[in-house]
């Protein structure tokens, strides 16, 4: 698994976002941050945990003191509800009526009524976060598919199966079960379910949706998909984060735990945002949300069930690290890239391999590239590499190898 120079913006990003994080939390005023791309967008913080929809889902929605009385069909449907529209607005439109001591069904259909109204009264009350669709044919309001889907997990028996469980893999694998469940949702859904006392899963597994395996492709060179999945390199990537932090000379300020496989999975998504700006590749994929300060800390609180997390105890000195993130020079002209690519096809041309793959094109293409490297750069580009330097070689060596293998599939094809 042979990572890019985006894999450093990924340790960079990370401590910045949670550096402004902290900056914020601590009563800081705007700017937060001397990083361009991060004081125009919007992004989220590190941890899932401590962006403020799933703070309020805490607070608000799990932690409300019924917590403990409540049964684990309430608190899935609470969670669901909360979860499919996932703003403060629609949990006030229908916290009240989940509150009412009447049948679920006769509750679920006295939402569907408020919610319908308020569509007439042109409120919003859906998120952009995650698009949520109703099934393709359908001439009703888009909550009623969702309102459905609830009573049925109901009704199948789904939270007792949950409790039963203590595998996020079969979590998650129940929840994608249902129709208008695709495997991102079942896991932002697994993992909010997880927060609260009637739901133990463990964080040995992760569902990667497209933004996670975007951000993976960026950060480790297209050969990694030979030997590698995408749950792997997440799981990779966070068994490293100290080590990586260390290495390149960050402080990252944690919660009190290390980051979890689905917030490494989010950040990848979010650096995949991030680098539409800092590394663009001319697909025209832009950031859509920009950034609009809001200085007011968040009253942090995290499931009971974590331990020792009280708000207030990690209110330190935040330290001014990471420097403002900038893309990667790639040194080599586009004429000595057509050159390589010509003697990589020439030498699959001229050799007799009848198991030929696209394992078999990238170690030839690795081999060209390497020779490129030792013999052309130190003359031409008065680049000298430490070959002892992992870190200095995969600077240069990465982005030409990616380049080289682009062109190739282009003229296989």
């Amino acid at each position: 698994m042979k990572p890019t120079p985006i894999f450093g913006t990924f340790w960079k990003f990370a401590a910045e976002r949670q550096r402004i994080f902290w900056a914020k939390q601590e009563g800081q005023q705007p700017p937060y941050t001397a990083d361009p791309i991060l004081a125009t967008y919007r992004f989220t913080n590190p941890y899932r945990v401590t962006d403020r929809i799933s703070q309020f889902l805490l607070r608000n929605v799990i932690y409300d003191g019924q917590e403990n009385s409540r049964s684990p069909n309430a608190t899935l449907a609470r969670i669901i509800l909360f979860k499919v529209f996932n703003t403060e607005a629609a949990w006030h439109l229908i916290a009240p009526i989940l509150a009412q001591p009447t049948p679920i069904e006769l509750r679920l259909d006295a939402i569907d009524k408020v919610l319908t109204q308020a569509i007439a009264d042109k409120v919003t009350f859906w998120s952009a976060a995650y698009m949520m669709h109703a099934p393709h044919g359908t001439h009703e309001p888009k909550h009623r598919p969702y309102l459905r889907l609830v009573m049925k997990m109901l009704v199948d028996g789904l939270p007792g199966k949950l409790t039963a469980t203590e595998s996020m893999r079969e979590a998650v694998d129940a929840l994608r079960s249902y129709k208008m469940v695709g495997d991102f949702i079942a896991y932002q859904w697994a993992q909010d379910l997880n927060y609260s006392p009637a739901f133990n899963f463990s964080d040995d597994y992760v569902a990667c949706g497209p933004g996670t395996i975007r951000g993976i492709r960026k950060c480790f060179s297209d050969s990694f998909a030979l030997d590698s999945t995408y749950d792997e390199a997440v799981a990779y990537t966070q068994s490293i984060q100290q080590a990586e932090f260390a290495r390149l000379g960050l402080t990252f300020r944690d919660i009190g735990k290390p980051l979890g496989l689905g917030d490494i999975a989010n950040l990848f998504c979010e650096v995949d945002k991030y680098t539409r700006v800092s590394n663009p590749t001319g697909d025209g994929k832009r950031i859509k949300q920009t950034y609009k300060p809001n200085s007011t800390p968040i009253p942090l609180m995290f499931p009971p069930k974590w331990g020792g997390f009280e708000p207030g105890m990690f209110q330190r000195v935040v330290p001014n690290v990471a420097p403002p993130l900038k893309p990667v020079p790639d040194p080599v002209t586009e004429a000595d890239l057509n050159a390589i690519v010509a003697f990589v096809l020439d030498a699959i041309e001229k050799t007799d391999e009848p198991n030929a793959n696209e394992r078999w094109y990238s170690r030839i293409a690795h081999d060209e590239v390497n020779h490129f490297l030792s013999e052309t750069m130190p003359t031409k580009y008065g680049v000298r590499l430490d070959n002892n330097n992992e870190a200095e070689v995969s600077r240069y060596y990465e982005p030409i190898y990616e380049s080289v293998m682009n062109l190739i599939w282009e003229e296989l094809e």
